[in-house]
């Protein structure tokens, strides 16, 4: 596994995924200058023109978690519990289990 996965993202073969499987972002990110990618950057198989907003919304958009004191336990209690209950035929619609964790959520985070 670990041979695997030095293989998957080493810099050469995420190039080669990213210009011939054309869409996926690269998990390195010195791939995103590589010339072979930038090369790219045109309509048509392989393209690699929407790179740039991939890159820009990793660097200003993500994270990892919210930042929130009690996003733990809406994480690994409130939601995951609930949408259960939904998939287990306990709520009449999905509509009625968004509203039944967003009026827990809402205790939760005014407690």
């Amino acid at each position: 596994a670990w041979i695997f996965m030095q293989w998957a993202t080493s810099a050469d073969t995420q190039v080669l995924i990213t210009t011939l499987g054309g869409g996926t972002g690269p998990t390195r990110n010195s791939v995103y200058d590589d010339p072979r990618v930038l090369a790219n950057n045109r309509v048509g198989p392989g393209t690699t023109r929407h790179l740039g907003v991939v890159r820009e919304s990793i660097a200003q958009d993500m994270g990892s978690e919210p930042d929130l004191p009690e996003w733990a336990e809406l994480s690994n209690d409130t939601i995951p519990v609930r949408l259960g209950q939904y998939f287990a035929g306990q709520f009449a619609s999905a509509q009625e289990a968004m509203d039944d964790i967003a009026k827990a959520a809402d205790a939760i985070v005014k407690a």
